[in-house]
Order: structure tokens, then C-alpha cells, then sequence
């Protein structure tokens, strides 16, 4: 486990102009430390989350209202997955029972194998997606100043992310036979 260590004495005035108050050290879990970075995490999301509403809303250009609201829309998911990454870190340091904020995969029998062979076909349909989705960025590049190229780059983060959670889906479901 990390110990905090003291202030040292050249830093506690300097920090103490602005509020700093030196707390003795003690022992942190790892699973505290992890909530820690978790809560603070979500903090700065909910404040960037409103200056991105406020960019979007308020820009008088077009485009840039545009292309902040697809930044926006991202954020708000982040926001959402960092509280609930908070909530399940803060169930398991109060050892709270109820639902699960992030739910384990434990599919089985039929249900495990269903799930498995769906996720299969959409591992299939993501890799080839990603195949035309690189022919398209060649074809549009430098088309409608950049916009389109920048579109279909996205598109293919995009689905670069939908192969890494279904990688996972399906790993997890073969661990279960």
C-alpha cells in the first residue's frame, strides 16, 4: 500500500497561501486512491461538460456548433461512464449489495452461446466496416474542407471502440463455458 508522504517544509508555505492544510500521513488502499482519482476524474468532466453545452449552444458559427455538439455528445457518455466507474469503486470500498453499476457478463449455457456466436457476426461486421470505412477516408479526404475526412476518422474510432468492447464481450463469454 502507498503511503502519503509529508509536506515537505520548502512546499508548506507556498502551499499554505493558497489553503493547503498538511494532513498527517496515513495508509491508503489501492481501491481508495482508485475512488480518489475516480471522484476528481468526474469532477472535471461534470465542469468541461458545461463549458462544452455552453460552446455548442452558443458558438455563431454553424460548423463549429456542429462539431462541438460531437464533442459534447462524448462527453456526456464519459461523463456517465466515470459516474458509474465512481459508483461501483465507491459499492465496493461501503460493501454495498444492489444493483451493480457496471454489471459482470455471466451469460450460460444457451444464453452463453447465443451471445457468443451474435457477438461473433458483430466482431465480423465491425472488421469489415473498418476495412470500408479506411476506402472512404481516402476517397473523401480534403473534400468539404477537411470535414468529411474528419467524419469518417471518427467513424472509424468509433468503430475501432465497438471491436475493443466486442473483444471483451466475447472473451468474457468464453471464460464462462
Amino acid at each position: 500500500m502507498a503511503m502519503i508522504a509529508p509536506t515537505p517544509p520548502t512546499l508548506r508555505g507556498f502551499l499554505e497561501d493558497f489553503g493547503y492544510q498538511d494532513l498527517a500521513p496515513h495508509e491508503r488502499s489501492a481501491i481508495e486512491e482508485l475512488f480518489d482519482q475516480l471522484h476528481a476524474h468526474e469532477q472535471d468532466e461534470a465542469r468541461s461538460l458545461a463549458d462544452y453545452e455552453d460552446a455548442a449552444k452558443a458558438s455563431p458559427d454553424a460548423g463549429v456548433r456542429y462539431l462541438m455538439g460531437l464533442v459534447l455528445e462524448d462527453e456526456r457518455r464519459h461523463h456517465r461512464l466515470t459516474q458509474a466507474m465512481v459508483d461501483e469503486v465507491q459499492q465496493s470500498l461501503q460493501w454495498l449489495d444492489g444493483e451493480a453499476p457496471l454489471p459482470a457478463i455471466q451469460a450460460s449455457g444457451a444464453n452463453r452461446m447465443t451471445l457468443l456466436a451474435q457477438t461473433r457476426c458483430f466482431l465480423q461486421v465491425e472488421r469489415e466496416g473498418e476495412k470500408k470505412l479506411e476506402h472512404l477516408r481516402k476517397q473523401v479526404k480534403s473534400l468539404h474542407s477537411g470535414l468529411l475526412e474528419l467524419l469518417v476518422e471518427l467513424m472509424q474510432t468509433d468503430t475501432r471502440k465497438h471491436i475493443s468492447i466486442l473483444k471483451h464481450i466475447e472473451k468474457r463469454l468464453e471464460e464462462r463455458q
